[in-house]
């Protein structure tokens, strides 16, 4: 990678979190807002680099929710669900990016989450800046009737290399049948959410000017096909105030600081996942998803199989790992790096007390 292309990286990399609040992203294992319990894999924050920097955000997935796990008790009831905790991270290439949040219940309805992150980003070569960006943020949820989950989040990344972001995000979700006080899931969960993220560069070198602001929804559901067998279906639609067809020459790594799902700014995705409940603790599964970028950058096939273990209820330990396949060209694809094969892995823990 070229000192240049460095540099704009380091601008840039943590405006790419909208997160989930990455979500990131998230992200990547599941923030089970049904739940009411407190997932790391929110959507993450704003890469902070160009290029290189939205490589951290394909592990993170396409979601902040994944997949979506037994909520706490009956919010109709009086008792208060428990204080759920939980920890992310991923790493793809030379990029991490970690993030934790605590859901604190105050009531059977009401929770405050308290959110933070860190995105790091190691030397390419000699001479090159190691890159380490924190967003903060937090959030309240609300949980109206059994069977629905909503929240309210914010995170804000501070100016850091030259580049100040924040970000929003309204989710809701609601389960469709079941019966949890006999131990039947519901066979059915929606969950949908809205994001805004605003991005501003102090150089004025951001990919349209000063600023640029992204929308995107998100919808996901879960079908239980049997009692073990579950398909969790999703996508995402992103739109932007400016065009971004302008980012060239100094602008030109400034594009990826969008990307919430793969390593350019998207403009929509569609996926997938489907796992297998073995025994009563252990789930592997299966996930794809396919983007389409913005600007006709290209598109890009993300294919990953993971394992999530049940250590009791509501906490849980899960790995992923897999490769993203991008087939991109253009004016706005930095030739100086290869994104055309992307490893992703990644990590979750969460825990209930």
């Amino acid at each position: 990678m070229t000192r240049s292309l460095v540099s704009g990286v380091a601008r840039c990399a943590h405006a790419g979190a909208a997160t989930l609040v990455t979500t990131l992203a998230t992200t990547l294992a599941s923030m089970t807002m049904l739940a009411g319990a407190a997932r790391a894999d929110m959507i993450p924050p704003p890469s902070p680099h160009g290029a290189t920097a939205a490589e951290g955000r394909a592990i993170t997935d396409d979601t902040r929710f994944g997949e979506i796990g037994r909520p706490g008790p009956d919010p109709g009831a009086a008792v208060t669900p428990p204080i759920t905790t939980g920890v992310a991270a991923n790493r793809v290439g030379h990029v991490t990016y970690a993030g934790a949040r605590v859901d604190v219940p105050t009531s059977a309805r009401f929770s405050l989450i308290p959110q933070t992150a860190l995105l790091h980003i190691s030397p390419y070569a000699a001479g090159d800046p190691t890159v380490i960006v924190p967003y903060v943020g937090g959030g309240i949820g609300y949980r109206p009737a059994p069977g629905w989950s909503t929240e309210l989040s914010g995170l804000y990344g501070p100016m850091a290399h030259g580049i100040e972001s924040w970000s929003a995000i309204a989710a809701v979700g609601k389960e469709l049948g079941g019966d949890w006080s006999r131990d039947v899931p519901p066979p059915v969960a929606i969950q949908l959410a809205a994001a805004w993220n605003r991005f501003r560069w102090a150089s004025g070198e951001g990919p349209a000017g000063a600023t640029i602001t992204q929308w995107f929804g998100q919808a996901e559901l879960l079908w239980r096909v049997t009692r073990r067998l579950q398909v969790i279906p999703r996508g995402m639609v992103f739109v932007y105030d400016k065009s971004l067809r302008g980012a060239v020459g100094p602008r030109l790594g400034t594009v990826a600081v969008m990307s919430q799902v793969g390593v350019y700014a998207p403009q929509a995705m569609v996926g997938g996942r489907v796992g297998y409940l073995i025994g009563t603790r252990v789930f592997p599964f299966v996930d794809a998803q396919r983007i389409r970028y913005a600007a006709d950058i290209g598109n890009g096939t993300q294919i990953a199989g993971g394992l999530k273990v049940t250590l009791g209820r509501q906490s849980s330990v899960m790995a992923m790992g897999g490769i993203l396949i991008n087939d991109v060209d253009g004016p706005l694809v930095p030739a100086a790096y290869d994104l055309r094969r992307v490893p992703v892995l990644g990590t979750e823990v969460e825990l209930s007390f």
